[in-house]
């Protein structure tokens, strides 16, 4: 609302015409006593309702509303409704922070132009922001893969969850990124980069117990491990220095001796990229994962607290980016929306 401090305008003008309802993005911010009386900041959650319907089309998976008014009014979702007195109109949000104009997107949900009557005589609207759906069913899109994890070969790529065919599997990386470039463009992948960047060999070493998995803290002096902590305590192990790469297995094996029973270490270095762009895609079939070899895996348990044996570690999960039309125009979506219903002009009170 609007206000200085703890002081509230007690009345608001347009020039000589009193202000009684000022929104802003569909949400009063002032109402004058006169129109709080009478129920106008009330009015819109006692008088309309809408429920969510997620909507699969051969277009896209949709966010669509059912909206029920007053009999009296008449209107769309891209100019909003009246009575005549009151004016209603859709905003869209994916954040609850940024919302759209009003109307702005809006419109009839295909094949449903015309309002259902219900029983009591009230009216309900089905509308959808047709620009942005949850997905859309025939795009393109980029695919990328990314890790830093240290001396791991590539045993496998799967592509929407079919594994792709290469000739020289394992791939060593990052010393064998420009043979895995080659190889994916063969297997008809165009464009296909795969790229590396240098950076420091670096020790992570997380114990893993039926309540979660806590970070020790490791102190390095080049590629030495020379202390491993647990709440600012140093650990004492036989062995520090530990030189990586080489002793990463028997700094585990000591860190499990000495109490830290799920410990796990894990090694980090050269970053490298697979990155497969322009590729045809439906619907929210857009898969692309890594295995590779050796992985680091970790003690689990489910939520009752039994063993269920230990997670492979061995598999980066790429993402799909830059969702566009088959044509290259680019394209919205939200795997999450909000929309709300607000006043878009002010009833004029007597």
């Amino acid at each position: 609302m609007i206000h200085v401090g703890n002081r509230y305008p007690a009345r608001l003008f347009r020039g000589d015409r009193r202000i009684h309802l000022l929104c802003k993005g569909g949400r009063p911010i002032y109402v004058s006593n006169e129109a709080a009386k009478a129920g106008a900041k009330a009015w819109l959650d006692a008088n309309v309702t809408h429920r969510v319907v997620m909507v699969d089309d051969s277009n896209g998976y949709w966010f669509d509303l059912e909206v029920i008014l007053p009999p009296d009014f008449a209107g769309n979702p891209t100019d909003g409704w009246s009575n005549g007195t009151i004016h209603l109109g859709m905003f869209w949000s994916d954040d609850l922070v940024s919302w759209n104009a009003a109307g702005d997107g809006w419109a009839f949900s295909p094949g449903k132009e015309t309002p259902e009557t219900m029983a009591n005589g009230w009216k309900k609207w089905f509308v959808r922001c047709i620009s942005v759906p949850v997905w859309w069913k025939s795009m393109l899109i980029d695919l990328t893969a990314v890790s830093n994890r240290y001396g791991k070969a590539i045993t496998g790529l799967t592509i929407y969850r079919t594994p792709v065919s290469l000739p020289n599997y394992p791939y060593d990386m990052p010393g064998e990124a420009a043979q895995l470039q080659t190889d994916l463009r063969a297997a008809g992948y165009a464009g296909a980069t795969v790229s590396s960047v240098s950076a420091p060999l670096t020790v992570q070493v997380r114990n893993h117990t039926s309540n979660g998995a806590a970070v020790l803290a490791v102190t390095q002096s080049g590629t030495n491990v020379t202390a491993v902590a647990d709440n600012g305590v140093t650990i004492a192990l036989p062995g520090y220095p530990y030189s990586m790469p080489g002793q990463r297995a028997t700094l585990q094996t000591a860190l499990r001796n000495a109490g830290k029973s799920g410990a796990v270490v894990m090694l980090f270095g050269d970053e490298w990229t697979i990155f497969l762009p322009n590729r045809t895609a439906t619907g929210n079939v857009r898969d692309f994962a890594v295995t590779f070899t050796p992985g680091d895996p970790f003690p689990t348990w489910d939520m009752f607290g039994n063993y269920q044996g230990e997670a492979l570690a061995n598999v980066v999960n790429g993402a799909s980016l830059n969702v566009r039309t088959p044509t290259g125009a680019p394209l919205l979506e939200a795997m999450k929306a909000f929309a709300r219903i607000g006043f878009i002009n002010i009833p004029t009170l007597p």
